[in-house]
């Protein structure tokens, strides 16, 4: 595709039609002649009647530090965590133009969040890095190529183009009217985002461009501090309490231990007194049992004497004879 510098200055569109958010084919057409989204980013199933869906791209950060994300790599957006993600698109906006850009709703329904006061200013270039808020007490996953946000394109009011039809390149726009002005509607001066070429060299702002100009300042979602802090408390508590019942536990097992020991002192000695009792018991029994057992053996060795006869008993006297 042809990269038409002056398209960034100019717009090529007739005047009755440069109102509004632009629609799907003129979408296409700056695509073409401006590479409003880069073409090599661009894909025709994504365009909607009067937006894009914008995807993940190759990078994100977390904790302050940038994450290399390879193509279908995934990374997950930690429960209440905070995340920048770099889209996959490339824009050149034209000076005339700025870009809005929303969370899709299907990842808003996720639990996802991010600011939509948001605005990509006339004459950026470059992916954007949108920071990405997890509100649920899970973990998100997310893509890279993932779809993940819809932009749309809308004109500002129209430059002055008298002016501006004496340059030619973007580089000779910029050192001319970036810091000198343009002069606009009643003579106000219309500012420009890129102040000389400088500007252009530049690579594409990233959030620690943003972030270098509050040194000391980390970016960690406040909710998910808190959760790590609350997190510590519980840890805390949780290793306090089992050091109270490892302390309760070697206290009651010493405690019974001593129960123990007590008890069978006590014990003991009655069991050893009983046990002695019951000894002089069944020795006196045996012995008992043993000498009857003797008697009966005596008995039984003693011959058997013989039956002594009976006296005579005397009768009656007998009768006298007569």
């Amino acid at each position: 595709m042809t990269y038409d510098e002056k398209v960034l200055w100019t717009d090529p569109v007739p005047e009755p039609m440069r109102v509004g958010v632009l629609q799907a084919d003129q979408i296409l057409l700056f695509v073409e002649a401006v590479h409003l989204i880069e073409p090599s980013d661009f894909l025709r199933e994504d365009l909607r009647p009067a937006a894009y869906d914008l995807h993940i791209g190759d990078m994100y950060y977390v904790d302050d530090e940038p994450k290399p994300l390879g193509p279908g790599e995934w990374f997950n957006i930690p429960a209440n965590g905070l995340v920048y993600v770099k889209t996959k698109e490339r824009f050149n906006i034209p000076y005339y133009m700025v870009a809005r850009y929303s969370l899709r709703v299907t990842q808003v329904y996720r639990g996802l969040l991010i600011d939509n006061g948001l605005h990509i200013d006339p004459g950026y270039h470059g992916p954007i890095y949108v920071p990405v808020h997890n509100f649920t007490d899970q973990e998100r996953s997310l893509f890279e190529s993932q779809s993940f946000l819809s932009i749309e394109f809308a004109r500002t009011t129209p430059l002055p183009v008298a002016a501006l039809q004496r340059v030619g390149t973007e580089a000779e726009f910029v050192t001319k009217y970036g810091k000198g002005g343009l002069v606009g509607v009643n003579g106000y001066e219309a500012i420009l985002f890129n102040k000389g070429p400088d500007d252009l060299r530049r690579q594409p702002r990233t959030p620690k461009d943003f972030w270098n100009k509050f040194p000391g300042e980390k970016h960690k979602s406040a909710m998910m501090a808190t959760e790590g802090r609350l997190k510590e408390v519980r840890d805390g508590v949780a290793d306090q309490l089992r050091r109270s019942e490892d302390r309760i536990r070697n206290v009651g097992f010493g405690a019974a231990l001593a129960i123990m020991v007590a008890l069978l002192a006590i014990i003991l000695p009655w069991i050893s007194a009983r046990y002695l009792d019951t000894e002089r018991a069944y020795n006196e029994s045996a012995r008992k049992l043993q000498a009857l057992s003797d008697q009966v053996q005596d008995l039984k060795n003693q011959p058997l004497a013989r039956p002594i006869a009976p006296t005579p008993q005397p009768g009656p006297p007998a009768a006298p004879v007569k």
